[in-house]
């Protein structure tokens, strides 16, 4: 009996040992975020005055052309910038709490998911503290609702329940309308073992919500139809899609795929996009659902047509949940690049040693995350051909 209460005793201590590890691993990723409030402000921040100033005004925010992205991001910039009082700290340091939540709602679903370690890793990346507290980019908040649909849609999956089913739905259609990260994810319900109409639904629902909701603003001129138009559809990034370009012998000629003054304008780069991912949904249709959106991620920045230093935020929440070494070089050198960017912390002497050997945020993306994936499938290459030939 004594043997029994000690063993409790110690069960009880070791849980709230851990409980104690977890709330510090999230106020301290909280402290970081709102640290970097302090730092200098970038484009993307006078971008959101400029778009919430614009709603404020009665006005659709596609006119400024300075805003590429569904309808539901400039309303919340909207009703943050009220609730500043058109205060630039204080607009800065509301967006960054409403992004630092997103944040909270991955690391929860991921702990209900994998564990309280991986829901940690994502919460302290410095990666993402980065993104969210100085860059005050918003793609995690597109992903956190995404990611919480897909918690739904597995639930509909084990229960049946239409309303899981519903609330799937909703929240994707949601996400897209937020930033449309997660366009090419839907080609992956093509593969989803289930219904034929719940697989459409799954599509075409979110799909057409996307494209619709644009239409009341495109009718209400011409110039707003060519607002929404050229800011949104005819929309085109950098074009510097780094793991396809790395496979051109002549790199001039790669480079001039994606000029802005040719016809090609990059969609060699969107099209090769397109198809790689697509493939990936299809060669992973098998796994468990819960690694979907993860993998996702990580292919999404691997074969980008575009990638820029905000966009690593994405492929944070892919390399926690398969953390391993090769990962953690990829949280580490990438922060470093983070810390060198104009855009980010500026800091010189690392924008030296990058530019020596020719390194940047985003053209070494995509080979670490593929080396990192290397050594996870390597470590688990016996788990895989088991479950491979299972299957087949």
């Amino acid at each position: 009996m004594d043997v029994l209460r000690h063993s409790r005793l110690k069960f009880n201590i070791t849980g709230e040992s851990v409980n104690r590890i977890i709330i510090g691993f999230v106020v301290l990723g909280i402290f970081l975020r709102c640290s970097l409030v302090f730092t200098s402000t970038n484009f993307d921040f006078e971008s959101y005055k400029i778009t919430s100033d614009l709603i404020l005004a009665g006005e659709p925010p596609w006119r400024g052309q300075r805003y590429n992205y569904g309808i539901t991001w400039s309303l919340v910039l909207s009703i943050l910038r009220l609730l500043s009082f058109e205060n630039d700290f204080m607009f800065r340091i509301l967006i960054v709490g409403v992004l630092t939540v997103a944040d909270l709602m991955i690391a929860l679903v991921l702990k209900k998911w994998f564990g309280a370690k991986t829901a940690c890793i994502f919460f302290i990346n410095p990666i993402s503290i980065m993104v969210t507290g100085h860059y005050n980019q918003f793609d995690n908040l597109s992903i956190a609702v995404a990611v919480w649909a897909m918690n739904y849609l597995i639930k509909y999956l084990d229960s049946n329940n239409r309303t899981d089913l519903t609330k799937c739905i909703l929240l994707f259609s949601l996400s897209l309308t937020i930033k449309h990260n997660l366009v090419l994810f839907l080609i992956w319900f093509v593969f989803l073992k289930c219904n034929k109409r719940v697989r459409a639904a799954l599509i075409g629902i979110p799909a057409f919500i996307f494209l619709v909701h644009f239409v009341p603003f495109m009718l209400i001129s011409k110039f707003d139809r060519e607002s929404v138009l050229s800011a949104v559809f005819k929309y085109w990034s950098s074009n510097n899609a780094p793991f396809w370009k790395f496979w051109f012998w002549d790199k001039d000629f790669a480079e001039s795929l994606g000029s802005h003054t040719a016809w090609h304008h990059g969609r060699l780069w969107n099209i090769l996009m397109f198809l790689s991912v697509s493939v990936v949904g299809y060669l992973v249709r098998r796994l468990d659902l819960r690694l979907l959106i993860p993998i996702y991620t990580l292919a999404l920045i691997t074969f980008s047509s575009a990638i820029t230093s905000q966009f690593l935020a994405i492929a944070a929440l892919g390399a926690a949940v398969f953390f391993n070494a090769g990962f953690l070089g990829f949280f580490v050198f990438e922060t470093v690049c983070l810390f060198a960017d104009p855009a980010g912390l500026d800091i010189h002497f690392l924008q030296d040693f990058l530019s020596i050997r020719g390194w940047n945020s985003w053209n070494t993306a995509p080979t670490l995350i593929v080396v990192s994936v290397v050594i996870h499938f390597w470590r688990r290459r016996l788990t895989y051909l088991s479950n491979f030939s299972s299957r087949w």
